[in-house]
C-alpha cells in the first residue's frame, strides 16, 4: 500500500514439486483415463497493481508468469516426454481494467458504472506432446450500468474484438477436434438485490 492508500501492490513466488503427477488422457472412443506422468515442477510468479488516483476512479493490472514442465515422464520406451511443457497451463496471464463511477441521481439512477478489461493468455499447449499449442491472445470487454437502490440495470459486451482462439483441443482417433472460443456477444442485464 502506497501513496497514501492510492496504489496497492501485491507480489507473489512460487515453487511447486510434484512427484506421481497425474493427467488426463482422451481415449479413442471411450472416454477419459487417468494417466501417471511422473514428476511435474512448476514455478512462476504474479504481480497485482491497484490505482484509485481520483475518486470513483479504478486502475488494476495483473501479470502471471508460469514455466510448468515434466520433470520425467516415459510415456513408452520409445517416448520420452521429460522437458516438455505441462498441458491446459497458460504460460502467461494478463488482465487490465479500468472502473469509473459517476453520481448522477435522478427517479431513476443512484449512479452510472462504467467498466471495461482487457484478459489475455497463453501459449496453451493442448497434450503432453506439446505438438499443438494455442499462442497468446486477448479478449476486451466492456460494460456500462446503472442502479436505483437495490436495481441493477447493466449493458454489456464480451470479446469486442471478436478475437479466434481454441477453447480446448484434441486429437481423437486420428481426427483433430476442438471448440472455437466465445465470440463477440452482447446483452442486457437486470437484477434485483436482496
Amino acid at each position: 500500500m502506497f501513496f497514501r492508500k492510492k496504489l496497492f501492490v501485491e507480489a507473489a513466488l512460487f515453487y511447486i514439486d510434484i512427484k506421481n503427477q497425474q493427467i488426463k488422457q482422451l481415449l479413442d472412443l471411450q472416454g477419459l483415463k487417468v494417466h501417471n506422468a511422473g514428476n511435474t515442477v512448476s514455478k512462476g510468479a504474479e504481480l497485482s497493481l491497484r490505482a484509485n488516483p481520483i475518486r470513483n476512479l479504478s486502475l488494476s493490472a495483473s501479470y502471471g508468469y508460469t514455466h510448468a514442465t515434466f520433470k520425467d515422464y516415459v510415456y513408452n520406451s520409445t517416448v520420452n516426454y521429460a522437458g516438455n511443457f505441462l498441458p491446459f497451463i497458460p504460460k502467461h496471464t494478463l488482465s487490465i481494467n479500468l472502473e469509473k463511477i459517476f453520481p448522477y441521481r435522478s427517479a431513476i439512477s443512484d449512479q452510472i458504472l462504467f467498466n471495461v478489461g482487457y484478459t489475455g493468455m497463453g501459449e496453451i499447449y493442448w497434450s503432453e506432446n506439446n505438438e499443438t499449442k494455442q499462442p497468446f491472445y486477448g479478449t476486451l470487454d466492456a460494460s456500462l450500468g446503472t442502479n436505483k437502490g437495490k436495481v441493477n440495470f447493466t449493458l454489456w459486451a464480451k470479446n469486442m474484438t471478436d478475437t479466434k482462439y481454441l477453447g480446448y483441443y484434441f486429437v481423437s482417433s486420428g481426427r483433430k477436434l476442438g471448440k472455437p472460443g466465445k465470440p463477440f456477444t452482447a446483452g442486457v442485464s437486470l437484477s434485483y438485490s436482496l
